[in-house]
């Protein structure tokens, strides 16, 4: 492998997981397929247990982007579940930044936006929605 968690540096996060895991790892180019497609290939991997990932292409490692997040910057997929929205099914992606800090989405359904009042008590308690710096938002899909 590479001698050692210390030499793990840089790569792809595909890459990463597999030297880690052993596994096989799949791209998913987000510009070439549908919401509908991304949807089910979340639920079939988070029934399957699969490690997820995602990451905004970016030519500059680690750039800060003005919505809060990274470019360049691997992120943990870590759940996708529906609410109910203005009377729809929204399906949102739980996604979480590894350094746990308040580098977090500031655009729709980030912590405290406006779009979080009008879910339920009873899908916010569903989805154990917390608003705190921790690392880990929301993202509708």
């Amino acid at each position: 492998m590479n001698g050692s968690y210390a030499n793990l540096s840089g790569g792809t996060q595909g890459e990463g997981m597999e030297d880690m895991t052993g596994g096989l790892s799949e791209t998913i180019d987000l510009t070439k397929v549908t919401v509908d497609m991304i949807q089910k290939d979340i639920a079939k991997n988070e029934k399957r247990c699969c490690l997820m990932g995602c990451s905004i292409d970016s030519k500059e490692v680690e750039a800060k982007l003005n919505n809060g997040l990274i470019a360049g910057h691997a992120y943990t997929v870590t759940g996708m579940a529906p609410v109910t929205y203005q009377g729809k099914k929204v399906w949102l992606v739980r996604v979480r930044n590894p350094w746990g800090n308040n580098y977090e989405w500031k655009g729709a359904w980030a912590d405290n936006s406006r779009e979080w009042a009008g879910v339920s008590e009873a899908d916010k308690k569903r989805l154990d929605v917390t608003f705190t710096s921790d690392g880990e938002f929301w993202y509708v899909s």
